[in-house]
């Protein structure tokens, strides 16, 4: 299926039990999925075991990349929301930012990522 087909999702906690779950009906269903947790050991066994199971998934690595071309705000922000997991609030007021910036920096930067992963599973 292709439900989620050109729609990236990032799950916390997606490197064991329902997250992993998660993380696999969302790559079935087309979705690029970027999976954080709160160790890189198991982030990276969860990626071995995806891609041994499906090697079409990319390495998390152009991930990485894709955002390193982000302005260094905008990947500040990304990083801050989905590997940090804080509030837009708390990164509003750890950046010294109004709200409406970080959303609308982070909303932009994750269209960008999108357009630029368009056919490219993570």
């Amino acid at each position: 299926m292709e439900l989620l087909k050109g729609k990236i999702a990032m799950v916390t906690g997606g490197t064991r039990g329902i997250g992993y779950a998660i993380v696999k009906l969302y790559l079935e269903n087309g979705a690029s999925v970027a999976i954080c947790g709160s160790r890189q050991e198991t982030v990276d066994k969860a990626l071995d075991k995806l891609k041994a199971e499906n090697p079409e998934y990319a390495d998390r690595d152009e991930l990485f990349e894709r955002i390193k071309g982000l302005p260094a705000t905008v990947q500040n922000i990304i990083r801050l929301r989905f590997y940090e997991e804080l509030s837009l609030q708390e990164i509003a007021e750890a950046m010294g930012l109004n709200l409406n910036t970080v959303k609308a920096k982070l909303y932009r930067g994750l269209k960008a990522l999108r357009v630029e992963m368009e056919g490219m599973k993570v």
